[in-house]
């Protein structure tokens, strides 16, 4: 079994890998899943990218008077939407492929705008 470079990072980037394995092949095989719909991979990059800005401690608090660009409010507002998504990974972290696949295709109406910041 082997997985994307991307794939990798994704999965490694939302949390300690080492933490629960099981769960990480778990959640390779539903980022790969996700890959293969065209397009997707651009909310994979995505995703890494603003999970290692924000790093593992961020609060989810902005200054919104620092968002000066049209895209980077567009942006904010696609997250704050997704609010709900997020809230329900912290809560109760998926435990199976269909919850993945839940989470994951909540996720994906973000692609639009993050695809602004690649």
């Amino acid at each position: 079994m082997s997985f994307a470079r991307e794939t990798v990072d994704a999965v490694i980037a939302a949390r300690d890998p080492f933490s629960d394995l099981h769960d990480v092949v778990i959640r390779c095989r539903c980022i790969d899943k996700l890959v293969g719909v065209h397009g997707n991979m651009d909310l994979v990059r995505s995703g890494v990218r603003v999970g290692r800005i924000l790093g593992a401690d961020w609060q989810g608090l902005l200054d919104e008077k620092l968002l000066h660009l049209p895209a980077e409010k567009n942006l904010w507002q696609a997250l704050t939407a997704a609010e709900v998504v997020c809230k329900r990974w912290q809560e109760k972290a998926p435990g199976d492929e269909n919850e993945y696949e839940q989470l994951l295709s909540g996720l994906a109406p973000l692609s639009p705008f993050c695809k602004r910041f690649l």
